[in-house]
């Protein structure tokens, strides 16, 4: 809890800071818009700035009060210039509370997530969302770590996780991601209520939050959502172009560029959206005839982006050398990777969705209603997955009947059709339902819009909303929320419900209490490094090319390359292997040491996921690698 709050006061700075710079930019903007979207803006700038103060050696330690410190004169700023006076909300009232009420309740369950530990649900959190910035807050700078390929993404937002990890542990690194929804509720509420009025903007606080993967995702450490909301309000503002001129239109060109930029600074998915949004608008110009002007407005916008984006690019290829590591290793290439790595890659991202058969194309929207399992993780092959991945139906009705009805002003129409071009980058791309989050967004002014409009059909985006609103709480609820309950009323011990919840918690408190310091883990089969607190390694071959596996070709070889690489201990995990190999491992561990897998003379399949698991084996049998334990489903080795 008082990691929440420390993060909650930061948080809260930067929107002071935020709304005091916008009102003063971009005085028309609506003061809840100034407020939500500048507070969006400045903790994003500060994940930008963590970035050149990690890449001093030794920044993170002392990087702490400097974030602390700018974070405080910008909300004395705010104070000073009296700013604040001028934040005015209408105070809702009869039905209109009812929007109010449910974004409300749908921000309490996902504080529950925000309060306690991450689990296996979380999967990327505990990953290499939380993972890597707390590498690099022991490491004290921001380094290239060759083996987590993620440690490459651009991390505007994920570097805000490094000083909420410092001051506030778990909880107060997850708040950020609470804080930026409440913000971007606000930001959206500002800019609908200055488009369409009041009612339209009552509306998109739970069209917003009901979102499920927005409502999930608040209460982890993903980042889908506050992508999604950068991006997403990068398309508005560029709608907001069109209907605007004079010195008013050269604002939301710089707020467009704002936004884009950050889009592109917080994930390689930002690159979709700004194909996208280029397309629309260029196409526009065409339409306008208006090609000259809107191409100038283009470049305004991109040079801005790029001013913002580019050090996370110029990064990556620096230590990669592809700027989009380790996408389009085919064209572009990249250390640490390789033509089998990349084909595996690729393959995982088109599991995702129907396919990529344009004839598939209506049948790749309707699935995102009738079988949302097969656009989100896991078992997507097979349509097996979280529904908390996906992005709900409300959004989807208020866009369909939008473009049905018609009567809708410039701004909708634009936007409709820049969403139509960007999900057919989605479609051809990767069909992951939490992707789409930078195209719902931008869809939710075009459903307040359609919700408050005087069609006999208005009242369907308002059921669609509601009834979303009440689906998502239960999702948030069942079946976690309300044993996360239990954990913050401190009926369950954080420990006890993080061991019930991940397999690897138990595995990890082990190694952490009984290695020496100064330990290096090769993990097999387990990402969940973020538990332990000895330096690790991500050692399945599918990581990257630090262990040549198919140049080895016996069990002290393998042994050989581990040293190399500081490894003393090898954690296997048992529970991912066939059950063929559980039985042979529990046979020659009776029988007190052997190769379960009686390795003769050099391997000669050339399947890595087949070599490695025999290595281990044959080094166990020579006493190269001494069982120290077996904890959970996993042998714990010393390397001698």
């Amino acid at each position: 809890m008082v990691g929440f709050g420390l993060t909650a006061l930061f948080s809260i700075a930067c929107l002071l800071a935020g709304f005091s710079a916008l009102r003063r930019f971009a005085p028309k903007l609506d003061p809840a818009e100034q407020a939500g979207v500048g507070g969006l803006l400045v903790l994003a700038a500060f994940g930008l700035l963590t970035l050149f103060v990690g890449l001093i050696p030794g920044g993170l330690s002392w990087g702490l009060y400097l974030v602390a410190g700018l974070g405080l004169f910008g909300a004395f700023w705010s104070v000073q210039t009296r700013s604040l006076q001028h934040l005015r909300f209408a105070r809702p009232e009869g039905l209109d509370l009812i929007p109010v009420i449910g974004f409300g309740l749908l921000m309490l369950l996902a504080l529950l997530g925000t309060l306690t530990p991450s689990t296996t649900s979380d999967w990327d959190s505990l990953a290499y969302h939380l993972a890597v910035p707390k590498i690099w807050l022991n490491e004290g700078q921001i380094t290239h770590l060759p083996w987590v390929h993620h440690s490459n993404f651009p991390f505007s937002i994920d570097n805000l996780f490094i000083w909420g990890l410092s001051w506030g542990g778990e909880s107060g690194a997850k708040a950020f991601i609470w804080f930026i929804t409440l913000f971007g509720g606000i930001g959206l509420f500002g800019l609908v209520r200055r488009w369409y009025g009041q009612k339209a903007a009552l509306l998109a606080l739970p069209l917003f939050a009901g979102i499920p993967v927005v409502a999930w995702e608040t209460g982890t450490a993903y980042i889908d959502a506050a992508h999604g909301l950068f991006a997403g309000l990068a398309l508005l503002y560029v709608a907001d172009v069109i209907q605007t001129d004079g010195e008013e239109r050269k604002k939301q060109i710089v707020m467009a560029g704002l936004c884009l930029g950050f889009a592109l600074g917080s994930k390689y998915t930002g690159l979709q959206a700004f194909a996208g949004l280029a397309a629309a608008w260029l196409i526009y110009g065409a339409i306008a005839k208006q090609m000259g002007e809107t191409f100038k407005a283009g470049i305004k916008m991109t040079v801005i982006a790029l001013a913002i984006a580019s050090p996370w690019y110029v990064k990556t290829t620096i230590n990669t050398g592809n700027p989009v590591f380790p996408f389009f290793y085919s064209q572009l290439g990249g250390e640490g990777w390789s033509d089998w790595h990349a084909e595996i890659y690729t393959g995982e991202q088109k599991t995702f969705g129907v396919g990529s058969d344009p004839a598939d194309m209506g049948h790749a929207v309707l699935g995102l209603a009738y079988q949302p399992g097969r656009y989100v993780n896991p078992r997507q092959d097979i349509g097996g997955g979280f529904p908390t991945g996906a992005i709900g139906f409300a959004v989807l009705v208020g866009a369909f009947l939008a473009a049905t009805l018609g009567g809708i002003d410039r701004r909708s129409r634009y936007l409709l059709g820049a969403v139509g071009i960007g999900f057919l980058f989605w479609f051809l791309l990767s069909q992951q339902s939490r992707y789409l989050t930078i195209l719902a967004i931008p869809l939710i002014p075009v459903a307040c819009a359609v919700a408050c409009s005087r069609s006999a059909l208005s009242w369907v985006v308002k059921g669609a909303a509601a009834a979303q609103m009440i689906y998502t709480m239960w999702l948030l609820w069942t079946p976690l929320g309300s044993i996360q309950l239990q954990v913050v009323l401190s009926r369950i011990h954080p420990d006890e419900y993080r061991s019930t919840m991940v397999s690897f918690a138990e595995p990890a408190s082990v190694m952490n209490k009984d290695l020496p310091e100064g330990s290096k883990v090769a993990l097999y089969d387990e990402v969940f490094g973020y538990l332990l607190d000895h330096e690790y390694y991500w050692a399945n071959p599918g990581h990257s090319t630090l262990i040549d596996y198919n140049e080895i070709q016996i069990g002290d070889e393998y042994v050989d390359a581990l040293r190399e690489l500081g490894v003393t201990a090898v954690y296997f995990n048992l529970a991912m292997s066939p059950d063929e190999d559980k039985r042979l491992w529990q046979a020659a561990m009776q029988a007190g040491g052997g190769s379960p897998y009686a390795l003769q003379g050099p391997l000669t399949t050339d399947d890595p996921n087949l070599r490695w698991r025999r290595f281990i084996g044959d080094a166990y049998g020579s006493g190269r690698l001494q069982l120290a334990g077996v904890v959970g489903s996993g042998l714990v080795f010393n390397v001698r």
